[in-house]
């Protein structure tokens, strides 16, 4: 312990490093206590230490300088950079920590609005979704800027939506949502009677991320997800399959009010459905609702590249792993579109060749056998494929739920090493 008549009032807390390594008994009493920024909770002691102003200010200013740097990140940083590079623990507790400063300060709104894009930037990466699944004041602050009418429609509560909705793709944040009834009743009113269109948009978007969807048989060939922002690409594959009379569908005017129940739609009509990569689909969310949901509902992924040099990333890397993608920025248009349509009709065939029933009608035109020969057998076939088609959806949900346990165990073993706060790497990384 520190020598209690040694004049120097700073000794006892320059000697830390002599004192004996033992459990100190924990503070008792301040579990009620508001919780005080660190220079309100110096200044009662500030008499007492000549320099305690100045590291506060230090600290304060480092806390900052941490905060800013986290912000370049958000915009630059892939996925395996986050896994690598930094602590997403960190990182969103930062976040969050600035997030309830800026709300509560009328002065920090147009911080609140620059923080949140940043976030919309990071909330695609599946580390800090699973950080909000655990840092659940996260999800009750971006709750608040989103349905509070202090606050910016466009600005900052579709932001703060859009940024939940991608949220939605981890189980935990789910599951914390559909819980929260207020906001669900909310959400409900927003997608129903909001004159925002928007909203309307996003709002439907995570209800339909938290509850149902169903099936039907297939009434196109092929649907197109795209993101708007590489329109001028997908708009040309989509002429050029039309005039090769395939079924195509499309968003072209992007939808608003109740599109996520018209995609799921659109999917569950759709054989393939063509997954056009870029930086701009993997960080929408709307994208991502669409991929995975073609993904879980077993539908044929075409990836194709529209980005040169895009390499998928997180998610899209999850779901189009070991699939034949066709590079639309490397070959020519009619070369890279004619693997295309190999792979759809490919699809079709392959399609045709596990479902094929026969009708009743086709089985009395059949020439007679002897007696039940000819009814047995396409009895027992029938039972046979019914058998096999039964197995494989079982084998791909179990492999699917394998694969999902899988990418979590790794998550969970994963220690990614602290930020060093070195100036050279700050201006490295700016």
């Amino acid at each position: 312990m520190a020598n209690a008549t040694n004049p120097n009032s700073n000794a006892r807390f320059l000697d830390a490093d002599q004192e004996p390594h033992q459990i100190l008994l924990p503070i008792r009493g301040y579990a009620k206590e508001p919780l005080l920024s660190l220079d309100a909770a110096g200044k009662p002691i500030n008499a007492q230490f000549d320099d305690l102003e100045i590291m506060v200010d230090t600290a304060a200013n480092y806390s900052k300088t941490q905060f800013h740097a986290y912000r370049i990140l958000a915009v630059v940083l892939s996925s395996d950079d986050i896994k690598q590079l930094v602590n997403a623990a960190q990182i969103t507790t930062v976040f969050i920590f600035y997030l309830k400063e800026s709300i509560n300060l009328t002065s920090t709104r147009s911080r609140l609005m620059n923080l949140l894009l940043n976030l919309k930037n990071l909330s695609q990466h599946d580390q800090i979704k699973a950080e909000f699944g655990r840092q659940v004041e996260g999800l009750s602050l971006l709750i608040l800027c989103a349905t509070e009418s202090q606050f910016d429609p466009e600005k900052v509560q579709l932001c703060a939506l859009e940024i939940i909705m991608s949220l939605t793709f981890n189980n935990e944040v789910e599951a914390w949502l559909r819980g929260n009834n207020i906001f669900v009743q909310y959400l409900q009113t927003l997608a129903s009677t909001s004159n925002a269109p928007y909203l309307q948009k996003v709002a439907g978007g995570i209800l339909w991320r938290l509850y149902g969807k169903t099936e039907h048989e297939f009434q196109y060939d092929i649907m197109i997800s795209y993101c708007h922002k590489d329109k001028l690409i997908c708009h040309r594959i989509h002429e050029a399959l039309i005039a090769d009379n395939f079924r195509v569908w499309i968003d072209r005017e992007e939808m608003h009010g109740s599109m996520m129940e018209v995609m799921a739609d659109a999917v569950k009509q759709s054989r393939c459905v063509l997954i056009c990569m870029s930086d701009n689909y993997y960080l929408s969310p709307y994208c991502q609702a669409e991929a995975q949901y073609a993904f879980e509902k077993r539908r044929c992924l075409i990836p194709i590249r529209v980005q040169s040099g895009y390499k998928a990333d997180g998610w899209l890397a999850f779901i189009t792993t070991c699939l034949k993608y066709m590079d639309f920025t490397k070959m020519d248009f009619d070369t890279a579109y004619t693997q295309v349509v190999s792979e759809i009709r490919r699809s079709k065939a392959g399609w045709k060749n596990s479902s094929v029933t026969l009708s009743p009608s086709n089985m009395s035109e059949a020439p007679t056998m002897r007696e039940g020969g000819l009814e047995s057998t396409v009895a027992n076939l029938q039972k046979r494929v019914e058998l096999i088609d039964s197995g494989m959806e079982r084998i791909h949900d179990s492999l699917n739920w394998i694969m999902k346990a899988m990418a979590r165990v790794k998550m969970a073993n994963e220690d990614p090493p602290l930020i060093e706060h070195k100036q050279s790497t700050l201006s490295s990384k700016q």
